[in-house]
């Protein structure tokens, strides 16, 4: 008798709203891939292929090459993580990445001294 009474409260439990995913929690999809949305009022670049027979860009989702235009901009050079856009303000330069300052530091050349005791 326990068993009957502790098998439909089990099964109430799983067919119940909260159980099922009604609770009003929103729980993500990790399934899912984040959205990628472009930077507003800009051009975003997105990769871009260099080698020694051509180089290309993909912006805002769009091949390009040299030459081309990318709205009122043209593509005047294209280097492995940055693309240079001609503009009517001058030259713009688009980043896959922001730019990294390495900075090296000194070393003090080594002083040989005598062991103290």
């Amino acid at each position: 008798m326990n068993l009957r009474i502790a098998i439909k409260f089990i099964a109430g439990l799983l067919v119940s709203p909260g159980i099922a995913g009604a609770s009003g929690w929103d729980l993500p999809d990790p399934t899912r891939p984040p959205s990628v949305e472009a930077p507003r009022g800009g051009s975003e670049l997105q990769t871009t292929l260099v080698s020694p027979g051509r180089k290309l860009a993909i912006i805002s989702g769009r091949t390009v090459g040299v030459g081309d235009r990318v709205g009122a901009a043209v593509v005047t050079d294209i280097r492995p993580y940055e693309v240079v856009l001609k503009t009517s303000s001058g030259e713009k330069v688009l980043r896959l990445a922001p730019p990294i300052n390495i900075r090296r530091n000194e070393i003090a050349p080594y002083t040989a001294q005598e062991p103290t005791l």
